[in-house]
This record gives structure tokens, C-alpha cells and sequence, in this order.
């Protein structure tokens, strides 16, 4: 008879930690949005800030409401630079009845970055319906839209360079030669495998979600192509470092769990 009540226990503790999980999975996690921050050292001639922030998958999931919280968000940080690393509708086709253009336009206006705001193509940005629109709305919102295109920061010694999507796109590999120090903005991040990475002092990407819903073995199994070697935070790739961002929404399950939505901020720093 105890046996039978341990078990039955055991039971009913399980299914009450499965409902937890569940419940923080769809109500909690997805409504948190973090702040990651890293300080580096590099060539620049000044410190620079850059806000990294990327895959809002904005639609069903993630309503447009909950832009306001990332650009004050962003804001908060007191960025120089802000970059958007792709993926910023989910599925618009489906979603655009749900969404205004203008607004998310006009909140996107109000990040305040003096050295400029960036971004690049992700796969959901050529599919679902956004390829037009979402240069669209990222220029209204006073975005520059990098396909396989630098730019020079001169004043701070710094060069950026926009790879296309990797997997819908034309990715075309930058020239990283000279003295300035170069960062590399791509959506997915195994790209870098692929790459002449030398001179290259920073990478960013995000597409992987950091695995959105984070379990033992599993998780593994249900990575996108493009992110799945490169899956969450820093790694070194030959001279280069490499973040990649757990990113802020959902694609596929309205859930996260052990993968917060973050925004990264990098803090680069001139060296002794």
C-alpha cells in the first residue's frame, strides 16, 4: 500500500510540474525580455555601444504591442549603433490582417542610435509574404538595409558589413582587409564555416532561437538549418568572436522555455 501511494505521488507530482513548465513555457517566458551584455576590446577609436537585438518574428505569436517594450528596451541601453539581425514578421501573409504597418514604422523611428540602425535579411524576411514588405517597413522606420553591403564608420574606425540570408538570399562574401575593425552581421550563423573570417574582429547572428524550447537531446533534433552548430552566446571562430542571440519572439510554438527573449548589448572598447 505505500508503495502504491509513493507512486501515486510520484504521479501526481509530475503532472503538476508538467502544467508548470507549460504555463511558464506559454505565459511567462515569452512575456520576459532580458538584457545580455558583453564588453570587448578592438581597434576602435572611441567606445562604442551597439544594441543587437534580432528575430522578433512579429505576427500571431508575438503581437506588435510588444514593440513598445523592446524599443524602450533598446533605449534604455543608450546604444551608438542598434542592429537587427533578420527575421522580423513570422509569416505575414497570415498575420498582416493583425498588424500595422505605419506604427510599427513609427515605433521603429523612435530608437535612438546617433551612429546609425542597421539590419540584415533573414529567411522570414524572403518568405511568408515579407520580402516586400519588410524593406519596407524598415526604412520607414529609419533602418538601412545591408545585402551583401558595407559600411564604413570612419570617424570610429569601424566597418560593418550586412551578409544577404544565407539560405533564401545570395550571401557574397565580404572584404575584410585593412586596418578597421570589422563586424559581420548574418542571420544564420554557420554561415561563418563558410567564410574567410580572417579579419573579421566580431560576428552577430541570431536564427536558432537558442533553441526556443530548451530540453536534453531534443532540442538538438529541431534546430533550423543554418543554426545548428552556432546555437547561443559567444564562440571563437579562427581570430574572430561570434554572438549569436537567443533572439526576442516564437516560430512554430507559441513557447520558450530556458531560452529567455533577450536583446544583446556589446560595449567596444578602444585597447590599452
Amino acid at each position: 500500500m505505500k508503495l502504491l501511494k509513493g507512486i501515486l505521488l510520484l504521479i501526481l507530482l509530475a503532472i503538476i510540474a508538467t502544467g508548470a513548465s507549460f504555463v511558464w513555457a506559454y505565459k511567462i517566458e515569452p512575456n520576459r525580455l532580458v538584457v545580455r551584455e558583453k564588453t570587448m576590446r578592438a581597434a576602435v577609436s572611441e567606445p562604442v555601444k551597439v544594441v543587437f537585438w534580432t528575430d522578433l518574428h512579429l505576427g500571431m505569436w508575438y503581437p506588435q504591442e510588444k514593440l513598445v517594450q523592446v524599443v524602450e528596451k533598446i533605449n534604455a541601453q543608450q546604444p551608438d549603433l542598434v542592429i537587427f539581425g533578420g527575421d522580423f514578421f513570422d509569416h505575414y501573409a497570415e498575420d498582416q490582417a493583425q498588424l500595422s504597418l505605419e506604427e510599427i514604422a513609427a515605433q521603429l523611428q523612435k530608437i535612438e542610435a546617433p551612429l546609425g540602425k542597421y539590419a540584415v535579411w533573414g529567411n522570414h524576411d524572403y518568405g511568408g509574404g515579407s520580402h516586400e514588405v519588410y524593406p519596407q517597413v524598415m526604412e520607414a522606420g529609419g533602418f538601412t538595409l545591408l545585402k551583401n553591403e558595407q559600411v564604413e564608420l570612419k570617424d570610429q574606425n569601424l566597418r560593418l558589413y550586412g551578409l544577404d540570408d544565407p539560405l533564401w538570399g545570395n550571401a557574397v562574401q565580404g572584404d575584410f582587409s585593412g586596418n578597421m575593425v570589422d563586424i559581420l552581421i548574418t542571420h544564420e550563423p554557420d554561415i561563418v564555416d563558410q567564410l574567410e573570417m580572417d579579419g573579421v574582429e566580431f560576428a552577430m547572428a541570431g536564427h536558432s532561437h537558442g533553441g526556443q524550447v530548451r530540453l536534453p537531446v531534443l532540442t538538438e533534433q529541431v534546430l533550423p538549418p543554418g543554426g545548428r552548430t552556432y546555437v547561443r552566446g559567444w564562440y571563437d571562430v579562427e581570430s574572430s568572436q561570434l554572438l549569436v542571440s537567443g533572439g526576442i519572439g516564437m516560430t512554430k510554438l507559441p513557447l520558450r522555455f530556458g531560452c529567455t527573449p533577450e536583446i544583446c548589448a556589446v560595449e567596444i572598447l578602444p585597447l590599452d
